[in-house]
């Protein structure tokens, strides 16, 4: 489970190669961007589920705290994209 405060932000696009994630509001608001598409979630449960290789950022409208499922879980398995 992680947290993070209003406005809190990644600005490089994240990456994973290899894994799958699944992202879920436990509270809050949160902004997820993808290349082609803006996702809003602001009701408890509220998920975004995404394959390996798709750029995102994301920003925290609210105090939020997430729970993050990534699969399979790979140490290095990350690269940033600068915009």
């Amino acid at each position: 489970m992680g947290r993070s405060p209003a406005g809190d932000c990644r600005t490089e696009r994240a990456v994973k190669a290899a894994a799958t994630t699944l992202f879920i509001l436990v509270k809050g608001r949160f902004r997820l961007q993808f290349p082609d598409l803006e996702i809003l979630l602001s009701r408890e449960g509220d998920y975004a589920l995404w394959l390996p290789g798709v750029p995102h950022y994301w920003s925290a409208l609210e105090d939020s705290t997430i729970v993050t499922v990534r699969w399979p879980s790979l140490s290095g398995d990350s690269s940033t994209i600068k915009n």
